[in-house]
This record gives structure tokens, sequence and C-alpha cells, in this order.
């Protein structure tokens, strides 16, 4: 029985990539690939230079579902609840939203912050990161959160290679696409189910 229902597992996250694929072609991409990945505290990611996007097999689906770095920036005036299935194209908008998104021009400060973090701690991103502070100096007149802000934005970018408005940019593109798309969403979910035999 427990070997019947790995085969179903896995023959779901087989069509389900294949409708996850379809749907990338048919609205957006047609020369980009999309593939399952265990990720590091993340749900997407996406390598712009390979034309890659990588979904974890295992998003959660939750009554009020946001995107970790994104729920507290975007306004949610209609929180999104999502039925089974529809968080992996919601966290798959996100990801194309990268590609659709210009990201904002990186301030000169944080590349020379950037290479002598790398110089002064090789190979240890953890060490960069939590020592990113002592290398964003405050300005004359700063005030202290404008100042903790920079040192943010910085570390988010040294973490993630993108801006914390980037984020939002692209979290609100998804919502608005994945609203514009539910229908079609929705009708390849049901078209998924009727693949699959009940358990």
């Amino acid at each position: 029985m427990r070997t019947e229902v790995l085969e179903i597992e896995s023959r779901k996250q087989t069509i389900l990539r294949f409708r996850l694929s379809q749907f990338l072609e048919y609205f957006y991409y047609d020369d980009v690939e999309l593939d399952w990945a265990k990720l590091d505290d993340a749900y997407g990611g996406s390598d712009i230079e390979k034309r890659m996007i990588y979904l974890s097999p295992s998003i959660p689906s939750t009554p009020n579902y946001s995107l970790g770095l994104g729920d507290s920036w975007v306004d949610y005036t209609k929180p999104l609840k999502f039925k089974e299935g529809e968080q992996y194209f919601f966290v798959l908008l996100h990801e194309i939203g990268h590609f659709k998104i210009t990201e904002p021009k990186i301030p000169k400060y944080f590349m020379k912050a950037k290479k002598e973090l790398e110089s002064d701690f090789p190979d240890d991103k953890d060490l960069q990161v939590e020592s990113a502070d002592l290398y964003i100096k405050q300005r004359k007149n700063e005030e202290l959160s404008h100042w903790g802000w920079r040192i943010d934005e910085f570390k988010l970018w040294l973490l993630t290679g993108h801006t914390k408005q980037e984020h939002i940019d692209v979290e609100t593109w998804a919502i608005k696409e994945f609203r514009k798309h539910r229908g079609d969403i929705r009708q390849a979910l049901k078209e998924m189910r009727k693949q699959l035999p009940l358990i």
C-alpha cells in the first residue's frame, strides 16, 4: 500500500510539473525551463542567466499564503486564499516576475562594500552577511532608522542578489497575474486531478 501511495505521489509531481511548464510556456516564456529543487529557506528560485526556474516539490497551502519576504511589504487588500495546488502556480509567478521586473540600479557603495567583505571573509557568505553593518557607514545627519534600512537592504541583496524594492515589485506583479489567470490555473488543476487515480 505504501509503495502504491509513493508511486501515485511521484506521478502527481510529474503531472504537476508538466502543467506548470505548460502554464509558463503558454503565457510567458518558451525558452525558460522549470525543474524541482530542494531549496534552503525558499519555495522557489530563479536563474536569469541560465533561463531556469526552480520550485520546491513541497509548498504548503495555508488559508492566507504569502511569500516569506513579501508578506510584510505588500499591501494585501484581499488576502489570497489558495485551493490545493494553486500555491505552486503563485510561487511560479513570483519567479517569473524576476524575469519580468527590472532590478533597481545597485548603489556603487553596495558593490564596494561587497568587494571588501569578499576580500575580508572569502568563501564565507554567512560571516559576510553578519558583518555587513560594519561596512555600510552612517551618513552625516542620517537618521538611525534610515541607516538601518540601508543596512537591511544591503544584507538582503548580499544574501539573495535582489533588493527589497525588487521583491515588492515582483510580489505585487505576481498577485496581479495570479488573479488574472486564476481561471486557467483552476482548469489546469482540474485536468490534472482527472489524470490521477484515487488513493
